[in-house]
């Protein structure tokens, strides 16, 4: 999703610069963007995606139980 955003900011930016109604699309993508990275890096026991205990990334998604059988 990350790069889909980055990709979308490139792409947003692009058109931009031949019409500037596309400046809020480029600037949406880049908030998107963001968020995406700022969850990926957070550093606490709710957010990020690197789990301590098994030493390996979380991307995968679970029930807000903890139970990963969705």
């Amino acid at each position: 999703m990350a790069l889909f955003s980055q990709n979308m900011v490139e792409i947003g930016r692009e058109l931009a610069v031949a019409n500037p109604a596309y400046i809020n699309l480029a600037l949406k993508f880049l908030d998107h963007f963001l968020l995406i990275a700022s969850g990926m890096i957070r550093p606490s026991e709710e957010g990020g995606m690197w789990d301590e205990q098994t030493a390996s990334s979380t991307m995968c998604f679970g029930l807000p139980t903890g139970d990963p059988n969705v």
